[in-house]
């Protein structure tokens, strides 16, 4: 057996330690923190949704055609406030030939609330697409038009295909930190005060400390981030 496996073993079996611990010791406070694992669970499932879809064009190195697929996704965070940055995840570019017509598509997902925000004012809808834009810019490292068009179908290429590429990153990149974030919290758990009995800390995607200046939080593949600036919309 590889060391990496028994390393993963070792800790199975002290996650498990935990809970039988914490399951004898305070039953109340087992019972709350499974409740919550089974409610964070039901989340991590949540698929995503289209929401609409742009075009435009990459213009350097190559100039392209390129459709970004904007979705509404539970498990993307909610900014804390207006001060904070506006979570949002981006997919990985797949390209695409039809005939003599070639172009990329890319998925970029936010979190429902901000979406739902944005139907009824279109200065914050042009924002967010300028901002996944914006994102894309540095994730990929190209440059796209400032000009762009809302298509009359709400995705291009198929949903589970959106779906996969989404979900496959998130999976892919958090399984071992979010057992890793259950272990810790379960400690933590067991190891706070009675006097705060219904206390369950965070376990998904945590949130971080930023400036008042309003950023944009890209979730890449290998889980770094990159912070742009962004204006606020006025109201």
């Amino acid at each position: 057996m590889k060391a990496s496996s028994k390393g993963l073993l070792t800790k199975i079996s002290q996650f498990w330690n935990l809970l039988d611990d914490l399951a004898e010791s305070d039953p109340e406070r087992y019972k709350n923190f499974i409740q919550q694992e089974l409610k964070d669970g039901k989340q991590l499932c949540v698929k995503p949704k289209p929401y609409l879809c742009v075009e435009t064009k990459i213009l350097k190195p190559k100039e392209k055609t390129i459709f970004i697929n904007l979705c509404q996704w539970e498990r993307i965070p909610a900014p804390q406030s207006t001060t904070h940055p506006v979570p949002i995840s981006v997919g990985r570019p797949q390209d695409f030939s039809q005939a003599s017509d070639a172009y990329t598509v890319i998925d970029v997902a936010y979190n429902p609330g901000i979406l739902q925000a944005a139907e009824k004012d279109q200065k914050i809808k042009d924002q967010l697409i300028k901002m996944a834009m914006q994102c894309i810019e540095e994730r990929l490292g190209v440059t796209l038009s400032h000009s762009y068009h809302v298509t009359k179908f709400r995705i291009k290429g198929s949903l589970q295909r959106m779906k996969d590429n989404l979900m496959g990153i998130h999976n892919n990149v958090t399984d071992l930190n979010e057992k890793m974030k259950t272990e810790h919290a379960l400690e933590k758990t067991r190891c706070s005060t009675v006097s705060q009995p219904s206390h369950i800390p965070q376990l998904l995607l945590p949130k971080k400390n930023v400036s008042g200046k309003a950023q944009c939080l890209i979730e890449e593949i290998s889980s770094t981030e990159i912070h742009v600036e962004v204006k606020k919309p006025a109201y």
